[in-house]
């Protein structure tokens, strides 16, 4: 047995995958792998429904289960796409007269002594997010990002 990556003989055992197969560890890349994988090759077809349910906001586990498809290949694709979608600067009119609604939300992070916000400012139109903020609820932080 050699690895999949540098050819190496220097090979371990590294415990079971989730199906029981046996996995392995090359000593030198520190790569791991099963013997004889079972390669799934997802249709295109599969990723073209993938992109469908995504725009009707069905969630990432629904699809995973649904399609068979591992979440960790779903993210890996959702991010693919997404670097695919070009960035475009926002340029607005100075001769119109704009309206910017802003909402605040209200969070933790791990406990309630931590507490974050997130402002988001939106073009009421348009509906383009125009700013952002997320930490404190002071005046510093909504004149800096907004």
């Amino acid at each position: 047995m050699q690895c999949p990556r540098c050819s190496s003989q220097k090979i371990i055992k590294n415990g079971s995958i989730a199906n029981g197969k046996k996995k392995f560890m090359c000593k030198d890349c520190s790569r791991q792998f099963v013997e004889n994988p079972k390669i799934k090759i997802i249709s295109k077809e599969t990723w073209e429904i993938v992109d469908r349910l995504l725009v009707e906001k069905i969630s990432q586990a629904g699809i995973s289960r649904a399609l068979g498809i591992s979440k960790r290949w779903l993210r890996k694709y959702i991010k693919e796409k997404r670097n695919e979608v070009p960035k475009k600067p926002f340029k607005m009119s100075t001769n119109k007269k704009i309206h910017i609604e802003v909402d605040e939300l209200w969070t933790y992070s791990g406990n309630k002594e931590n507490d974050l916000w997130l402002w988001i400012a939106v073009e009421r139109k348009t509906r383009l997010i125009v700013g952002a903020h997320l930490g404190k609820r002071d005046i510093e932080g909504a004149q800096g990002s907004l």
